[in-house]
Order: C-alpha cells, then sequence, then structure tokens
C-alpha cells in the first residue's frame, strides 16, 4: 500500500494511496494548518476508531491518530488484566484491538487489527489475544503476530503463567492455550455461550451463564484444574427492574469476572429495550457501580473501566470509586461542529462538547483556565434552496451570488441530486449521488469545464482548496480513497457537449494522439496526455457513426456523407469519399471501409478511390478490415440472409467475414443477438485471428446463449474457421473491441456498458485493471503508443472522453499461448 497522493492511471488526479479505512465515511472535508503546514481534515463516521482523518496536504500522508479510541461501534469486548508486570486496559471494537494504561489512558501499545467484532479479547503471559466466533489472534505486547487459530474463542483468562482460552458451544465448551491451540484439560459441558472465565483462589473456573438468568440463582460454573462442577455464590444483587406492563425484554448480553481479595468481582452488560447499561459489583458491597448507556465494562483489582458509542471511555480507581483524569477519558466523539483554536492550537469541536488537537492527534481536556474555543469562521458559505445554489458572505451576511445548478443540459450531463458542496474563494464545488464533481465559477454562475467522476459511489463531500499553488477540489467517494483533481486540469476528458460516439488513434504533428466524435457532429482531437489541441471540427450536421484514421487522413462518417480531415489542421481534405450517409467505418493501412445503399465499400484514403465493392444482404455495418493472408477481409454484422437462415428470429443478427476481391464470405456467417456482432481482426501467435462478441446459440445449435454470456469473447481462427479460445467476460454487453500490440503482447481493450476490460489474447487472460468511474456508460474505445507505453481512450454516453496509460499485468500461472 503506498501513503500519499497517488497519481490514477486512469483520469488526471491523485488518490490516497493509503486511504481513509474501509469503514470510514467521510462527511465534511476542511483545512487547517500544523506548524505552518496545510492539512485537510476528513469527518465522519468510523466503527472502529475516532471519527477522524488528517492528511498533510502536500504529500497526502495520514498523520497518526495517537489516542486510539474505539469509534461509533461499542467496543464488543473489554478486559482489565496485567501483562509485564503492569496493569493493562485491552478493548476489542469492529476489528481495531487496543492496549492502553489504565491509570493514564495513554496506549501502551501499537493499536492491531484483529478479528471483525470480537466476542472476547485477553491479556496475561505477554501476549494480547482477540478472538470472534470464527478466529483467534494472538501477539506480543509490541504488536508482533504469534498465533492465528482458525476457530472462535469466548473468553480469555491467564492461569499458570499460559494465557488461555475457552472455545466451544453452547452444549460442549474445551480451554485451549490460546498461544498453541493444545486443549487444557477435557471438555465439558456449558450452559449458554455468555462465557466468563477467571482463575479464582487458585482454581480455573468457567461460568457458562444464560441470559435470563436472575441474581438469585447461582451461576453455574466448571472448574477445570478440578474437572469437576462448581458452585458459586451469587455474584450480583439485583438486575434491572421494568414494569409489569412493560413490553421491554431484559437481557444480560456480557458478563466479566475478576478476583478481588480473594472474593469474586462482576462487570454485567444489560439491554433493556434498545437502551445498555453496565452494573459492576465489587464484593460485599450493597450497590453497583453503574454507567447508563455505556455498553462495554470491565473490573480488576484495581480499576474499573465503562465504554460507550462514539470513543466514550471512563476508568475509576476501585477502591474509591473516582472517576480518573487523561485527556484520553470523557463522553462520545460524536457530531462534528468545525474547526477553531483552543490556546492558539488548531481543534476539532465536536457537538458532544468534546475538543480534537490536530497537532496532538487525540482529545485535550479543555479546562477553564485554558483560554476560550474560538470557532473557526468560514468566509463564504454555501447552501441549496429553490431557485439554485446561494453563495453568502458569511462577514457581511450578504448573498455574493446565486447558481441556477438545476437545468444544465447543454453541455450533456443531466441534472442529478447533490449531495455535497464547497465554497472556497471564487470557486464552487457540488457533487452529486451519481458520482459526479463540477466546478463553478462563483464570478459568473457558469461551469468551469466539464464534471469529472473519479468514484463510483455518491460524493459524500468536497473541499475547494490550493495545491503545488493551483485551485484544487478534494472528493470524497464512500468507500473509495479521496481524490485531488487539480481544476486547472479539469477541462482533460472534457470538450463535447452530446454523447461520444466514437475514436479512433491518429499521428498529428508526428506525435500519436486521438480523434473523437459525438452526437452533434463534432470532432475533438487530443493529445496523448488528456488535452484537447485546437478548437471542435464542426464535421457534419448530425450524429457521426463513424471515425478512423487510415493513410495520415482522418474519415468520418455521417447521414450527410463521408468525409476526410487534415488532423494537423482540422481542414477538411478533397471532395467526400461518398455523399450517400454511412454508419461504422473499418479500416486498415490506408484503406476505409463502411456499408452504404447495400454496398460494402472500400476506399483508398489518400486518392479516394474505391478498391473494393461488394453487395452485402440486408441491412448491415462493417466492424474490422485487414489484410490476411494477402486477402483484403471484412466482418460485418447486420440482419440474417433468409437464404441461410430462412427461420431466424427477428431479434438476431448474422457476422459475416467476407473476402473483398472475391465477394464471398472467408467463412460460413453466424448468427448473434440482436447487433452484437462488435469485431477485429489481429494476429495472435502468428495466426489471423477474428475477435468477436458471441454467437447467438450454444454449439448444439437449439438454445438460446444465456445473458451472462452475451458478453463474452470469441477467437476464430481465419484459416480454419476453428474457435481457438473463449474469453468469459462480466462487463456487460460489448460496444467495441480494439487490440493493440504491448510490449510483444496483443491485448484486446473491451469496451462494455459499465467500463474498458484489458485481455491479453496470446494467453487469454485479464492483462490489466478495469476502468470504471467514466461519466456515463461506454460508448468506444481506442488505444496508441507513445514511448513504448500503451494509451488507452474511452468515450462514454455522457460527452466523457477519458485517457490513461494501460498498466500491464503478470501473467501469473502455467497458461498456455494460443
Amino acid at each position: 500500500m503506498s501513503s500519499g497522493w497517488v497519481a490514477s492511471p486512469q483520469a488526471p488526479h491523485q488518490f490516497s494511496g493509503e486511504g481513509l479505512g474501509a469503514d470510514f465515511e467521510t462527511e465534511r472535508i476542511e483545512f487547517a494548518e500544523i506548524d505552518g503546514r496545510p492539512v485537510v481534515v476528513f469527518a465522519g463516521r468510523s466503527a472502529s476508531d475516532v471519527p477522524l482523518r488528517v492528511l498533510d496536504l502536500e504529500t497526502g500522508v495520514r498523520r497518526p491518530d495517537r489516542s486510539l479510541l474505539h469509534g461509533w461501534a461499542v467496543p464488543s469486548a473489554m478486559q482489565l488484566g496485567r501483562a509485564d508486570g503492569r496493569p493493562l486496559l485491552v478493548t476489542g471494537s469492529s476489528d481495531l484491538v487496543t492496549v492502553r494504561d489504565p491509570a493514564t489512558g495513554e496506549p501502551a501499545a501499537p493499536g492491531r487489527r484483529g478479528p471483525a467484532y470480537p466476542t472476547a479479547v485477553g491479556l496475561g503471559a505477554g501476549l494480547v489475544a482477540s478472538a470472534n466466533r470464527d478466529e483467534i489472534r494472538v501477539w506480543e505486547l509490541d504488536g508482533t503476530p504469534r498465533a492465528t487459530h482458525p476457530t472462535g474463542g469466548l473468553a480469555f483468562v491467564e492461569h499458570g503463567d499460559r494465557l488461555l482460552v475457552v472455545t466451544g458451544a453452547a452444549g460442549q465448551l474445551q480451554v485451549l492455550d490460546a498461544l498453541t491451540a493444545e486443549p487444557v484439560g477435557a471438555s465439558f459441558p456449558g450452559h449458554d455461550a455468555m462465557v466468563a472465565a477467571v482463575e479464582h483462589r487458585g482454581e480455573l473456573l468457567i461460568v457458562s451463564q444464560r441470559w435470563n438468568q436472575g441474581p438469585d440463582a447461582a451461576p453455574p460454573a466448571w472448574n477445570v484444574s478440578a474437572g469437576a462442577e462448581h458452585t458459586l455464590p451469587r455474584l450480583w444483587r439485583t438486575g434491572p427492574e421494568v414494569p409489569a406492563t412493560s413490553n421491554e425484554t431484559v437481557w444480560l448480553t456480557r458478563l466479566g469476572l475478576a478476583e478481588i481479595g480473594g472474593e469474586l468481582a462482576a462487570a454485567l452488560v444489560w439491554k433493556i429495550g434498545s437502551e445498555r447499561r453496565v452494573d459492576i459489583w465489587l464484593p460485599g458491597e450493597e450497590e453497583a457501580l453503574r454507567s447508563e448507556g455505556a455498553g462495554a465494562g470491565a473490573v480488576s483489582a484495581g480499576f474499573v473501566a465503562f465504554a460507550g458509542e462514539h470513543g466514550a471511555l471512563s476508568v475509576l480507581d476501585t477502591s474509591t470509586g473516582v472517576a480518573l483524569e487523561s485527556d484520553l477519558y470523557g463522553g462520545p466523539m460524536e457530531g462534528f461542529s468545525g474547526l477553531g483554536t483552543a490556546g492558539g492550537r488548531p481543534v476539532v469541536i465536536f457537538d458532544s462538547g468534546r475538543v480534537w488537537d490536530l497537532e496532538g492527534g487525540r482529545p485535550i481536556r479543555h479546562r477553564a483556565g485554558d483560554g476560550p474555543i474560538v470557532p473557526a469562521t468560514p468566509a463564504r458559505v454555501a447552501t441549496i434552496r429553490g431557485d439554485g445554489i446561494r453563495i453568502r458572505d458569511t462577514a457581511s451576511g450578504s448573498d455574493v451570488a446565486t447558481i441556477d445548478h438545476r437545468n444544465r443540459h447543454a453541455d450533456g450531463v443531466p441534472p442529478y441530486p447533490v449531495t455535497a458542496l464547497a465554497v472556497g474563494g471564487s470557486l464552487l464545488a457540488t457533487g452529486s449521488d451519481n458520482g459526479l464533481v463540477r466546478v463553478w465559477d462563483v464570478s459568473t454562475g457558469e461551469p468551469i469545464g466539464m464534471p469529472w467522476q473519479g468514484g463510483a459511489g455518491p460524493v459524500s463531500a468536497l473541499g475547494v482548496t490550493r495545491w503545488a499553488g493551483r485551485p484544487a477540489v478534494i472528493a470524497a467517494h464512500q468507500p473509495e480513497s479521496p481524490r485531488l483533481w487539480l481544476v486547472d486540469e479539469s477541462s482533460r476528458g472534457a470538450g463535447h457537449t452530446d454523447p461520444v460516439t466514437g475514436l479512433t488513434a491518429v499521428v498529428r504533428a508526428g506525435r500519436p494522439g486521438f480523434a473523437s466524435a459525438d452526437e452533434s457532429g463534432a470532432i475533438l482531437l487530443w493529445d496523448a496526455a488528456g488535452r484537447t489541441v485546437g478548437g471542435p471540427i464542426a464535421a457534419h450536421d448530425g450524429e457521426i457513426g463513424g471515425l478512423v484514421y487510415a493513410g495520415g487522413i482522418l474519415i468520418s462518417a455521417a447521414d450527410d456523407g463521408i468525409r476526410r480531415w487534415d488532423p494537423d489542421t482540422g481542414e477538411r481534405i478533397g471532395e467526400p469519399l461518398s455523399e450517400v450517409g454511412g454508419g461504422r467505418l473499418a479500416a486498415t493501412g490506408s484503406l476505409v471501409a463502411t456499408v452504404t445503399d447495400g454496398h460494402l465499400r472500400v476506399w483508398d484514403a489518400p486518392t479516394g478511390a474505391v478498391v473494393g465493392d461488394l453487395r452485402v444482404p440486408g441491412e448491415a455495418a462493417v466492424h474490422a478490415l485487414a489484410v490476411a493472408d494477402g486477402k483484403l477481409v471484412a466482418l460485418t454484422a447486420g440482419e440474417p440472409d433468409p437464404e441461410l437462415f430462412p427461420d431466424a428470429e427477428p431479434e438476431l443478427g448474422m457476422v459475416t467475414i467476407w473476402d473483398v476481391a472475391a465477394a464471398v464470405p472467408l467463412l460460413p456467417p453466424w448468427l448473434t443477438p440482436e447487433d452484437r456482432g462488435a469485431g477485429v481482426f489481429t494476429e495472435v501467435g502468428g495466426r489471423v485471428m477474428a475477435v468477436h462478441s458471441t454467437d447467438a446459440y450454444t454449439a448444439d445449435g437449439d438454445e438460446w446463449t444465456d445473458p451472462y454470456e452475451a458478453g463474452w469473447l470469441h477467437l476464430c481462427d481465419l484459416a480454419t474457421g476453428e474457435r481457438r479460445a473463449t474469453l468469459e467476460r462480466e462487463a456487460g454487453w460489448i460496444q467495441a473491441i480494439e487490440v493493440a500490440t504491448v510490449h510483444g503482447r496483443p491485448i484486446a481493450f473491451v469496451a462494455a456498458e459499465e467500463g474498458v476490460e484489458s485481455w491479453d489474447l496470446g494467453r487469454a487472460a485479464r492483462s490489466g485493471p478495469d476502468v470504471a468511474g467514466l461519466l456515463g456508460s461506454v460508448t468506444c474505445v481506442a488505444v496508441t503508443e507513445v514511448d513504448g507505453v500503451a494509451i488507452v481512450a474511452v468515450g462514454d454516453y455522457e460527452a466523457g472522453v477519458s485517457i490513461y496509460p494501460h498498466e500491464l499485468r503478470a501473467v501469473s500461472g502455467d497458461r498456455t499461448p494460443l
């Protein structure tokens, strides 16, 4: 895992390599300074630890949490004990296991990730352990892992210089050595799965308590040392009382035991309806030490501990019942109120009243003599109201601007519910529930460039700042890593105002790049870094259905004809290849082909001369053109030939590979679902292959293809007609296929509705990470090479173009090349 900001390979932004944690939900993004360095503060919710993440803005490196307090989830396991000759408190919340000095509250060891939602934690013999119903983990005090066992644990206890664990189910229990998993004594009957273990007067006792057992009943116990049942005195005097008319059920959810002066003390966690409380019963006492609302408790000879939601933790001296003072002890850290200063130090202020020292990475107890806590006031705030987004100056209380964000259809981006807002200086950032982020100029009320999308989930928080001296926006998409975008680079991937219908690799001014087309009839040129070059080319009056590059010339096709363009100047070249409209185009070398007026025609792009013309049955489109074994071949998809398939269903399509010169099919045509005849020609293992989408029927010819197989790819040997491989994809219907040679390997880039996959055709294996998080459904893909690196361009239905380098993945295992 990388720490700090990492450049995304799929879009022009940075993302946090370390992330914020799988269970962290960002609700606010704010900015502060620590020792003169800007930091970004992510405030939100976390089940396992504190609801804050603080990153150095310049580097993206996360600043440490020195409190190791738990999050909104109450610790599900808690124990006081001794290790290395000192008292310690261990808690397990969600998956965070923390060891601290109960007298000071200070962490005594690094935090560690244990089994999720533990049933028990333990201390003893210099070890720390945590267990849930499926797993036991054991560490040294310093966090060094010692053992992992694939069995559940119910309670831990130190006995005879060993840390032991009770395992099993309600009917039969067994004590094991927590480190070695060796049995200690024989198994024995249990009464319920709520288990406590204690060393009492030198004997090892295991209590398995029923949830509804009253205080007058003797708790059932097993003396492991004697191998026999053992009768205990009652451990508590009274339990929660509810009115007889109440429907609330009283549950005893957890029991902990400790020996104090030769007698037993008990920690009981009650659930009364939806409420919780903890009772600590000390030997000889008539009243319990009680904490209403707490959800975990523990007791030892020296201390009593309570824990509640949102990091609430308190420790009492057993002998006096007085709460110990510590910066780390206090009520919940709940509800982010905002940033501020306390004694000149930057702090986070919680609605619950607790204060977090950003520099120290821990909460602080603010006393009356420490001076006032001064909340920070932002210069401008943004709110949503009926007529748009209102920007208000906080000093004057007056409105600076109102931005109508509701009906922005002109750029092809429909309005989505706004889920996050942030304003900084003259910039406003908005985020939507579909993951889009848009930046606006407050002074004009107009959007800056196109929106971008770095995450798949809704935008939960935004922040406007400066990074490397340039305006930037940080966006949080739960549960993904936060992303940092430079506003002056947000025009990357922008430019179209309508869905993108075509992409092709070109060479412009001697350098590789791309051209893209859209439904409005516009063409844009791009460099390989993802920047538009020059202005749009008004190529056609309507949707461009085909765009290719052949013989150094850019060719486009729409209903008003097939035209040629100079990629260096954007100027039109000569007369149209055809005044009759064309749809898809295919190219190889200097040749370009389309199907128009019922004919597959092939031109030499530089001269405009027709070099091939053959009749095709029904309506069809050309998908690929190549020279194989000296023959010019083309792949078309269209209506089934009624002479070949008289009984074909009307929703089926027919794929044909043609010998263009002979004007006959090179191989027998086949049926395909609807128009899913996307294909391309390439060389794999020295043989020319057609890479195409799936057949409509199974091999026996009488069963419709399963919908999940409709996106599969097949490799067909043109020389023999043999199907050489099938690639079982899962990313949805295929829109387009492009093949490029990357480090000598044929890599297919498959554009599907949900994203783009890459496949190593020579090994029939995935070759790199998926491309997702695009503006809309993918429509097209193109590939070029720059300085030995494959660069991929992806167009989508929401007018976006994303350009990124392909990360070639190493292939593991013994895969037989095709």
